[in-house]
């Protein structure tokens, strides 16, 4: 297991053990959330659509969030009607404390197969990645 990996899985192990402990000794409030959107990407003249999901738990002042998403790439000429080309996948984990946050997202690319030849170009091999970031919201 590489080192990155190791840090990676420490870290969540952290965040569920804190958020199972909160939960187990406070009253905790929960919501769904989520949003969509559908767009037009003007850098590579092609269309966009998204899709988001979440459930958010309130432990008392914590925020803990998990999440995962959608996005594919499409394209539309006087041929093709919007025909996706890539998907974008995300899941991900925030720990928020007021404005101060934690967040754990892995993202991954895939080409969408087309038998048509006009998307060749458009194929991208797979790739994926995680970041971990601290923020803060004002």
């Amino acid at each position: 297991m590489k080192d990155g990996s190791i840090i990676t899985v420490i870290i969540l192990t952290i965040i569920i053990v804190i958020l199972a402990t909160l939960l187990l000794v406070s009253e905790a409030r929960a919501e769904f959330f989520g949003h969509g959107e559908f767009g037009y990407n003007t850098t590579d003249d092609d269309y966009y659509a998204e899709l988001e999901i979440g459930y958010r738990f309130h432990p008392g002042p914590l925020d803990f969030e998990l999440y995962a998403g959608a996005e594919y790439l499409m394209i539309y000429t006087r041929d093709i009607f919007f025909s996706p080309y890539r998907g974008i996948y995300k899941a991900g984990s925030t720990l928020r404390y007021r404005y101060i946050y934690i967040n754990f997202e892995h993202i991954c690319i895939h080409a969408i197969h087309s038998s048509d030849s006009g998307f060749e170009h458009y194929f991208v091999d797979p790739c994926s990645r995680n970041r971990i970031g601290i923020g803060f919201e004002f």
